[in-house]
């Protein structure tokens, strides 16, 4: 909400160099490609299939490219630019280098409406380097999350959810990797889309693993931090995205395995999917009505801070 008396393009310059507002380039791609899956799977019934297809190459060309947009610009700033303190790091981080990892998911939907030849082949691998590109840059900064947790801890303030983010990159890279499986088999020769369907699952089980670890840490954070009175804002919408990953990408694990387990496991994530989402509308419902979502924040100089509990000594040297 822009204040009146701010001219809106102001507003746009001064969010876009805040380090955390790769959140308006990921919003604008996110929701392209959102749109074009929705089209994709839904648009056949309602405005016809050749339509639907043409609506869905625009959307997804558009998230495309802004989507590498922010995945190339808002690191290059951050690198050039903005001042970080060492625990600086949080899952908000995450979010300019998770739209390519939609787009590759979402390219493989589309990629068997691509003629047969160079250019379906084409369209197969570079949504694979797109899968790539998002999950090298998210792999680096989840190790960065993970060293801050460890050396600083958590900060105990409305910023917590955004560690729910970590499982956003990691859900959706097993959803692009299920799919990228399915499809392998009329884009590339047989022998290589074997491995593709191969990777599918070699790369989905031990992704599985560290989400399922990430789900327990961030709940007892989360947990902690609640104990600790966090209040809502609207970071409690960051348990929806990366959630709704998961059952995606689960589920795309147990089309390739067939195994109950990931069945089992795909629809818990979607119970905690929509708890995330009551929670989160709640919240916001009710900071809508009492008017506490609409006041700005207490101006502060102090930066938000990570910190231990202070009743743990920590490292010990060893006398001996």
């Amino acid at each position: 909400m822009r204040h009146p008396l701010i001219p809106e393009t102001k507003c746009l310059e001064k969010a876009f160099q805040r380090s955390h507002d790769g959140t308006i380039l990921w919003c604008t791609s996110d929701g392209h490609a959102h749109r074009c899956r929705g089209t994709l799977l839904l648009g056949d019934n309602l405005i016809g299939q050749e339509f639907a297809l043409k609506i869905t190459w625009v959307l997804w060309f558009l998230g495309t490219i802004t989507g590498l947009g922010s995945a190339i610009i808002v690191p290059y700033r951050l690198f050039t630019k903005f001042k970080v303190r060492q625990d600086s790091a949080f899952g908000g981080w995450l979010m300019p280098v998770v739209p390519p990892m939609v787009s590759a998911a979402i390219g493989a939907m589309l990629v068997p409406y691509v003629p047969v030849g160079v250019l379906r082949e084409t369209m197969f691998y570079l949504c694979f380097s797109m899968f790539g590109l998002s999950f090298v840059a998210a792999l680096i900064i989840i190790s960065m999350i993970w060293s801050r947790l460890a050396l600083h801890g958590t900060s105990g303030t409305s910023r917590v959810p955004t560690l729910w983010i970590v499982l956003g990159p990691l859900g959706q890279s097993m959803t692009a990797a299920g799919i990228l499986g399915s499809v392998a088999k009329g884009a590339v020769p047989s022998q290589i889309a074997y491995g593709f369907e191969l990777f599918a699952v070699l790369y989905s089980v031990p992704i599985f693993g560290f989400v399922l670890l990430w789900t327990c840490i961030a709940t007892l954070l989360t947990l902690r931090a609640r104990r600790r009175q966090m209040k809502f804002a609207l970071t409690y919408w960051a348990f929806t995205f990366p959630v709704g990953t998961c059952v995606t990408g689960v589920a795309q694990l147990a089309h390739h395995t067939g195994l109950p387990l990931f069945k089992w496991a795909s629809f818990l994530y979607y119970i905690g999917l929509l708890t995330a989402w009551a929670v989160a509308a709640f919240g916001t419902t009710k900071g809508m009505i009492t008017g506490h979502l609409f006041r700005p924040p207490l101006s502060s100089v102090a930066p938000i801070i990570s910190v231990k509990e202070s009743h743990y000594p920590g490292d010990q040297e060893d006398d001996t």
